[in-house]
């Protein structure tokens, strides 16, 4: 499926691209697709809730700082009670934290099946990660196999297995310790509440994690010093590059040291992926609705070069390169796919960076009347009216008066049940539709509705036209005005707005009536008399 890495399907709106790069995300993970469309897009909303999908809408405004990585502010808790002044970080865009999550840069040593019944989850720092001196102390930790709390000033807590008595020997040496001291919260979670078996994320700032481990063994006093409480652990995963925490809780970390993650926080899904013996990378899909309407050359960047088949991680031309925020080496992995939507009535296909062109497979999705054939009506008829037929005439007249890219798709059409429900998507969504494409120029409107009218106002043919023209005298309306001219005004005819069931037939009708049947060949001539 190497060629399909990146696919862009493109067409008219209401063509189903929507629901098109939903199946094929689905099919790309899956290697399947379930029978009807229900069953597809309940598997693809499991999917996106497990991480697997990501979705977002290209705008005027949206940037590179957005998709890939850019400096952000951020302001903690701590700093937020103390009025400190807004700190500034790198944070991951939405394709980097996909690309990262495909654990390409982690190393795993050991499977662990994760349970939230029997195992609690915690957060802990190592280390102050905006102090470089610091970084000694998870690195020692990665080395020996365990925790260091850098709380309760270095005394040894053995044997007290309570808040209480935590907080009696920190009295020892800090006599006006509160009862509110962090010093006894942390080492009590660290000793008392941490359970043998449970697993503890390793934070690195508010928004990153950069390691997993599970508790192996109980409290120990290592030195008297700071960072002289351990736990010994199972290291289950490390990372060359911290991801960002919302591949594995819903909401960012605080900015205590050590608390315990509900359930509710955590990401079940995606930690028990993380951390299976036999977990393999799965696909990933990121789907970019409306490409078009975004500057693709300055939200990609370099992304447009890793993008390539054949220079993603591992293929034969593999290529990296440095990002400009964090400064940190960045390949696109080989199962990250990149799925766009473009709606050909905003932008033509035309119009896109020939780098773009080049990068991606265009698919083109076209309004499919069989569609409706299949799925409205009987055969695509609702008492009496073709509306498979009704699609096919509209589009004709558009494309003729127009182009092809803005013609209307299938899907305007999918949920209509009776002839209220037609007149509701002809009234509410067709004839806006007309009027942005035709810049309210409504003789050409009533062309495509197949109810044009004389210069007076009066319809050319069909007693009951969708749109009505009245004429506007001028002499009439501003007496003998020279500078006024007579003009038409356009308007939906009450009856068609207000009716219902059979009485709207006609309208649709006069559609369908006003397109003359394709001529038939004439007939060759014949010798002899006629």
């Amino acid at each position: 499926m190497a060629s399909e890495l990146n696919l862009i399907y493109y067409g008219p709106p209401g063509t189903g691209k929507t629901y098109t790069t939903a199946e094929k995300a689905v099919a790309i993970i899956d290697n399947e697709v379930p029978p009807d469309r229900a069953a597809v897009m309940a598997r693809f909303a499991e999917l996106r809730a497990k991480g697997l999908i990501e979705l977002v809408t290209f705008h005027q405004s949206y940037s590179y700082e957005e998709f890939v990585e850019g400096i952000r502010p951020t302001l903690d808790d701590a700093a937020a009670e103390e009025g400190s002044e807004v700190r500034y970080e790198c944070r991951q865009g939405i394709f980097r934290r996909l690309c990262g999550s495909t654990d390409g840069r982690a190393r795993r040593t050991v499977g662990v099946d994760f349970d939230p019944k029997r195992q609690q989850v915690w957060k802990m720092s190592l280390g102050n990660s905006r102090r470089a001196e610091d970084a000694a102390i998870y690195e020692e930790c990665i080395e020996k196999g365990y925790l260091l709390l850098g709380y309760g000033r270095g005394l040894d807590y053995t044997g007290c297995d309570t808040r209480e008595q935590i907080l009696a020997k920190l009295r020892t040496k800090l006599p006006n310790a509160e009862e509110t001291d962090y010093n006894a919260t942390a080492v009590h979670a660290f000793k008392n509440e941490m359970k043998v078996g449970d697993l503890v994320v390793i934070s690195h700032g508010n928004h990153l994690f950069r390691a997993i481990a599970r508790v192996t063994g109980p409290y120990q006093r290592l030195r008297d010093s700071e960072y002289g409480q351990r736990r010994p652990v199972e290291w289950l995963l490390t990372l060359d590059e911290s991801e960002p925490c919302e591949n594995i809780i819903n909401r960012s970390f605080s900015q205590a040291t050590i608390y315990k993650l509900k359930p509710a926080v955590l990401h079940i899904d995606k930690l028990r992926e993380r951390l299976s013996a036999d977990a393999k990378p799965s696909n990933r899909v990121l789907i970019i609705d409306e490409i078009n309407r975004g500057n693709i050359a300055k939200i990609l960047g370099e992304l447009i070069t890793l993008l390539e088949p054949s220079k993603r991680r591992g293929a034969p031309d593999e290529l990296s390169v440095t990002l400009p925020y964090s400064g940190h080496s960045f390949t696109v992995p080989a199962n990250v796919y990149v799925i766009g939507t473009m709606n050909t009535a905003d932008r033509s296909i035309a119009l896109l960076d020939t780098a773009i062109r080049r990068r991606f497979r265009f698919i083109e999705l076209e309004p499919d009347p069989a569609v409706i054939r299949k799925l409205v009506g009987d055969d695509g008829v609702i008492d009496g009216v073709d509306v498979a037929r009704l699609l096919e005439i509209l589009n004709d007249r558009i494309e003729l008066l127009y182009d092809r890219d803005h013609r209307l798709g299938h899907a305007y059409f999918l949920e209509v049940k009776d002839l209220d429900g037609l007149r509701d998507v002809l009234v509410q969504q067709v004839v806006p539709l007309l009027q942005e494409y035709f810049h309210d120029h409504w003789e050409r409107i009533c062309l495509v509705l197949g109810c044009p009218h004389q210069e007076d106002g009066r319809p050319l043919r069909g007693a009951h036209p969708v749109i009505r023209a009245t004429a506007l005298r001028a002499e009439a309306l501003l007496g003998n005005d020279p500078g006024a001219e007579d003009r038409l005004r356009y308007e939906i005819p009450p009856e068609l707005r207000s009716g219902s069931g059979a009485a709207l037939r006609p309208f649709f009708e006069s559609i369908l009536r006003s397109a003359k049947q394709p001529a038939q060949e004439p007939a060759q001539p014949t010798t002899g008399q006629p």
